[in-house]
């Protein structure tokens, strides 16, 4: 148990000093992407869109570079990600920002996103699955995080949870690592069926006084 925490230590140590590491140089270059999902929701019957557009930020040099997958929260894609982002790439980390909500012609919003946090699986393993083929990518360090709704998906894929009809890649996949923030926990655990594995995660969570 010590040992674990000491890594989850480590690691929310490391994000922290990202943050912090980040400039307001020219330390990335932006692009606008997009990426196919992969399988189908496993739980509400709904079909995933085809595909899903993004922001890809690459930090400058050959790479191959490691790669976070930021995940937007239910009101869909703010400055939070982009924020997020340029500090990654400060630290020589690239990053994919979909908008899950775009490319279902939602708005955003308590009554405009999708109905369950599993429905947008198909989103996230089809970042994982684009970054990973991406020649300036390391495929090995390929982490995951999110805010709020995106929080959430950061938690039920540390417990190895796949859309249904996933390629052989995907179904063998796993991210390097979760960062949830503000992602909820209990309300979330049902999906994650099968126990929770041991993935290297960091949680960041607010007091209620924090958000108002």
């Amino acid at each position: 148990m010590g040992r674990t925490m000491s890594k989850l230590s480590m690691t929310f140590a490391w994000l922290l000093s990202v943050c912090t590491a980040a400039v307001h140089a020219a330390t990335f270059v932006e692009s606008s992407v997009e990426f196919a999902t992969v399988g189908q929701p496993i739980l509400s019957g709904v079909i995933a869109p085809k595909t899903v557009p993004a922001k890809l930020r690459l930090p400058m040099g050959d790479g191959p570079f490691p790669a976070m997958v930021i995940l937007h929260g239910s009101a869909g894609v703010d400055g939070r990600g982009a924020a997020m982002a340029e500090a990654l790439a400060a630290a020589g980390i690239a990053s994919l920002e979909p908008d899950m909500w775009k490319a279902r012609g939602l708005l955003g919003g308590t009554n405009g996103r999708a109905r369950i946090i599993s429905d947008t699986l198909p989103d996230t393993w089809g970042a994982w699955s684009y970054l990973a083929t991406n020649p300036k990518i390391d495929a090995a360090r390929i982490g995951v995080m999110g805010f709020s709704w995106g929080g959430a998906l950061s938690w039920i894929t540390a417990f190895g949870l796949k859309p249904t009809q996933a390629t052989p890649e995907v179904a063998a996949a796993k991210f390097a690592v979760h960062v949830p923030y503000y992602g909820g926990c209990s309300s979330y655990l049902p999906e994650a069926a099968g126990g929770f594995r041991t993935d290297p995660h960091a949680a960041a969570r607010g007091r209620l006084r924090d958000r108002q």
